[in-house]
């Protein structure tokens, strides 16, 4: 009989140790997923910070660069960024205006020399009857005379189709 008490004695004892080393391990398990969660929950907070950052940097640029585009006639320069090449002080007039420190491209320029009944100088551009018709004065054009030649456009293109811009 002591015997018997002896083995059931033994296999409580090991059923609680067993028990307690059960709850030993939920509890560490439980605490280690604790800290991965915490850990997931920290890495998702600093990815939203990240990316609000990254989106209030592109919202600044891009407001920028539409600003600069808008001011400069459509053009950003190489200085900017851009693809553009930027003029020189000795262009100033000819090629750009400046007004508030932008460079503002004149984007239109008057043909560099004569083109049958268009004409390159002043007076005569775009052409020697401008603006009238034939309707209005006959003596001085002809219908045909009213189509202009105004220059040359230097204004970048929209589409890669055309250009890189």
């Amino acid at each position: 009989m002591k015997k018997s008490q002896i083995t059931l004695f033994m296999m409580l004892g090991i059923l609680v140790a067993g028990i307690i080393f059960f709850l030993v391990y939920i509890t560490r398990s439980t605490s280690e997923d604790n800290n991965e969660i915490k850990k997931i929950v920290s890495a998702a907070e600093d990815k939203k910070q990240i990316t609000s950052s990254i989106v209030a940097c592109l919202d600044a640029t891009t407001t920028e660069a539409l600003v600069n585009l808008a001011e400069q006639g459509g053009v950003i320069y190489t200085s900017q960024g851009g693809f553009i090449q930027d003029y020189s002080l000795s262009d100033k007039g000819e090629y750009y205006a400046e007004y508030l420190g932008k460079k503002i491209s004149y984007n239109i320029f008057p043909p560099k020399f004569n083109i049958g009944k268009h004409q390159s100088k002043l007076p005569e551009y775009p052409y020697t009857f401008f603006p009238y018709t034939g309707e209005e004065n006959p003596q001085l054009s002809t219908p045909t005379t009213t189509e202009g030649y105004f220059g040359i456009s230097t204004l970048p293109p929209l589409n890669e189709a055309t250009g890189v811009n």
